[in-house]
């Protein structure tokens, strides 16, 4: 998955840290309101614990998107740099309570090998976190955008 911008809410060395590492976006509580006026676009959001507070203020909007930091993701942390750099090269998914997987693996400037080569990747990693038997576990591929029909690509 290419080009994931990056927002961490930090202050202090934190933040100097965060610049470091490549995060695409660094602040404290002036981009607290950046995001509450929707004046930044980001894929991923980090958050320091000293941070949490003042980012809970905008969850409503933060938490729908499944942006909202939380400790149980791992993206409240004080190791920011190293949080950073896998945030960068990792995509999330998991599957729902009918053990469906739904997840971006394209946008629409992406080339066909570039959509193909995401494919396989979501496919390889699912394939390797699945707990149980991993002969069948894929079973239907389908692919659509956002709000169109699926179309299924693969049967078993």
């Amino acid at each position: 998955m290419s080009n994931i911008k990056v927002l961490v809410f930090a202050k202090g060395e934190k933040a100097k840290e965060a610049e470091a590492a490549g995060a695409d976006y660094v602040g404290g509580e002036e981009l607290v309101n950046k995001v509450r006026e929707g004046e930044i676009k980001f894929d991923k959001c980090l958050a320091t614990p000293d941070m949490l507070p003042k980012v809970a203020s905008i969850a409503r909007i933060l938490g729908p998107k499944g942006l909202m930091p939380t400790v149980n993701k791992g993206t409240v942390t004080e190791d920011i740099a190293e949080t950073i750099k896998f945030s960068k090269n990792s995509h999330d998914f998991r599957a729902d309570k009918a053990n469906i997987v739904h997840t971006g693996v394209a946008k629409i400037g992406f080339t066909e090998a570039e959509i193909t080569d995401n494919i396989k990747i979501v496919m390889d990693s699912i394939r390797a976190n699945a707990k149980g038997s991993k002969a069948k576990f894929v079973t239907r591929t389908y692919l659509s955008s956002t709000r169109g029909p699926g179309v299924q690509l693969a049967d078993a």
